[in-house]
């Protein structure tokens, strides 16, 4: 395979710029600098293989896509157009606009490894943004780039695939993806608090075991008061390990392990010990 050098790089990223028609929405806007940042991680090699106008149009038209966002990431799926999007591609292009966080490129790659499509060309930059109260896009600049205290972190991903025709698959894409970007900022938003109670868990456990004999355990005993308040702060928690003893069930019950390891997955091997949850709510 070719291997662009980094004077074939710089080339080939200043043509891109030399090419760059910035619509009049965005005037106002550093189009050199954007579209630097736009390929900056690209590997040298698949830009060195493109025409320079299509990568241009491209960049470009996914900022005008970005022009107004509020909250929920911005996600389409298409077969572009010379005339609806100004370039062509013989892939189907995938493109987001979302707030940046964890997860964001693997989720997408879940997508595609479930419609069994293959990637063959990946921008993924990360721009400080800046937005009204409507949402609407007032600035663009490389992260790090900029001290505004107004401006947030945004991934912009151009993901291209296999092509594909079928409206209906399309549109079956680009919901799966839109879904999965609402789990993953959920999980986010969750992640701290999770973490929080988590370890006041861990340290409640790492205390009360202390004046907890396991040996006082039957298969299915009563807990004392003091180990079912622990569940104030892991609500969700189907289970809680502590500290190689045991397990805690919803239910308050107890079960008694005989060695160091983790509380058993699924209600078949819990039903062993005679606590399954799924039987108890029948």
């Amino acid at each position: 395979m070719h291997q662009a050098s980094p004077e074939q790089y710089r080339k080939s990223i200043a043509a891109i710029v030399a090419a760059a028609r910035l619509p009049k929405s965005v005037r106002g806007m550093d189009p050199k600098r954007f579209l630097q940042a736009y390929y900056a991680n690209v590997d040298a090699e698949d830009i060195a293989t493109r025409d320079p106008k299509e990568l241009a149009a491209a960049a470009l038209s996914q900022l005008m896509f970005a022009r107004q966002r509020r909250g929920r990431a911005l996600v389409r799926v298409f077969n572009p157009t010379q005339r609806e999007y100004g370039y062509s591609s013989p892939h189907t292009v995938i493109e987001m606009v979302n707030d940046d966080m964890p997860f964001l490129v693997d989720s997408v790659g879940l997508a595609l490894t479930r419609h069994a499509l293959t990637l063959h060309f990946l921008a993924h930059p990360i721009f400080a943004v800046a937005r009204d109260s409507a949402g609407v896009l007032r600035s663009v600049e490389e992260r790090g780039g900029g001290a505004d205290r107004r401006q947030r972190l945004e991934s912009f991903q151009h993901v291209e695939v296999d092509r594909m025709v079928d409206p209906a698959i399309l549109q079956s894409l680009c919901t799966q993806i839109e879904r999965s970007m609402r789990d993953v900022r959920v999980a986010c938003a969750d992640w701290v608090k999770m973490l929080s109670a988590a370890r006041q868990t861990a340290d409640d456990l790492n205390s009360l075991h202390t004046r907890f004999d396991p040996r006082d355990l039957t298969a299915k005993g009563s807990l004392p008061a003091a180990w079912r308040n622990v569940w104030a702060r892991a609500p969700s928690a189907p289970t809680v390990f502590a500290a190689g003893h045991g397990w805690i069930e919803r239910d308050g019950t107890a079960v008694a392990l005989d060695c160091l390891r983790p509380p058993p997955v699924g209600s078949q091997h819990i039903a062993q010990v005679g606590v399954d949850r799924r039987e108890s709510r029948k």
